[in-house]
């Protein structure tokens, strides 16, 4: 049933609102999203597989770093929110005797965490001078709640709908929901540990200097995933229309957000806006 989870995860990953929608803006948030569900894949290989780092896992190693990259290089709000949910595995796996991964784990986020510190370093003075007059602290930190909250429903939402998609076409007779590994089981209790620890970290930050906005939040979004289609694998795997019925509803969800983003104004919106000003100039 394990092989059910990479690919239940990915159609997962495809089929979100935020995926597509995020895709078609040219700024970093994709590579986030993307560089989320990495990290979130590589750790579902270390934890599931239970046993300790060995030398041939560097692969796996090379990939966590990759994510963790990808989620620390880009923004420093980011970085906070997945370097608490990647802490909580690192505790994790030490508590269950994966001390060889722990070690490793956490020499990855501090390589990881040397681009944010160095561009730190540069534009401390300035971050601190304008943290009054952005648009952010304007917000009520009570809205963080919301925006966190509508990432889970949505994320639940798609789940729900792809499965009740699957359920409705797959074959009866499959029993019992999920992989009952006990490494598959410890992947799903660290993962929800860390997006608690980190939801409320982050929100406790928010209300002390507001911070959150819907975009820092994408990042979440692998990891409420990551436990869904780990719960989901067996009756997948067991179903012959499983992943093909998914994939086909994932297909019909990117279309449809491919549509609303394409007639979306964006950036040109600015564009008319300065266009119309040069016009009116004498």
């Amino acid at each position: 049933t394990r092989r059910a989870f990479l690919p239940l995860f990915a159609v997962l990953l495809m089929a979100h609102p935020f995926a597509i929608a995020f895709f078609a803006v040219h700024r970093p948030y994709f590579w986030m999203y993307g560089g989320a569900a990495l990290l979130a894949g590589s750790l579902w290989l270390i934890v599931g597989r239970g046993r300790d780092y060995r030398p041939g896992d560097r692969w796996l190693l090379a990939l966590a770093l990759a994510g963790i990259l990808l989620n620390f290089s880009f923004h420093y709000v980011v970085a906070a929110e997945i370097g608490l949910v990647l802490a909580a595995f690192v505790v994790g796996l030490w508590s269950i005797g994966m001390r060889g991964w722990a070690v490793r784990l956490s020499a990855a986020a501090v390589v990881g965490s040397i681009p944010l510190l160095i561009a730190f370093a540069f534009q401390y003075s300035t971050l601190f001078t304008f943290r009054d007059v952005g648009w952010i602290a304007r917000m009520s930190p009570l809205v963080a709640y919301l925006m966190l909250g509508w990432v889970v429903l949505l994320s639940m939402l798609v789940s729900a709908a792809a499965f009740a998609i699957h359920f409705a076409l797959g074959r009866k007779g499959a029993e019992g929901v999920g992989d009952d590994s006990a490494g598959q089981r410890a992947f799903v209790r660290m993962t929800l540990v860390g997006l608690a620890f980190s939801f409320a970290a982050m929100l406790l930050l928010n209300h002390v200097k507001p911070v959150l906005i819907l975009r820092y939040l994408i990042p979440y979004v692998p990891f409420i995933l990551a436990p869904v289609a780990v719960l989901a694998t067996r009756p997948f795997a067991t179903r012959p229309l499983g992943l093909a019925s998914v994939l086909v509803f994932g297909i019909f969800v990117m279309g449809y957000g491919a549509k609303g983003a394409a007639g979306e104004e964006r950036w040109n919106e600015g564009g008319k806006a300065i266009a119309s000003i040069k016009e009116r100039c004498p």
